[in-house]
């Protein structure tokens, strides 16, 4: 299985976000949102949002080796 550690990655994002925002995996769909809904999303720690984005479409995020 190959593994990104540290890179950028298209995604589609389930919320919409903004440059700069923390990245977080909603565990129920497996969706890229920015919301921190902290009952049920986890932070993807290192990871931020490089390009803004609606619900539905695709940002770029980085990813920090964490």
């Amino acid at each position: 299985m190959s593994v990104l550690r540290v890179g950028r990655v298209w995604v589609t994002v389930d919320s919409g976000a903004a440059v700069g925002d923390t990245v977080y995996v909603v565990p129920d769909t497996g969706r890229i949102s920015n919301t921190s809904d902290t009952d049920t999303n986890i932070e993807f720690t290192g990871a931020s949002f490089l390009t803004a984005a609606s619900a539905g479409d695709r940002a770029l995020i980085q990813l920090n080796g964490n």
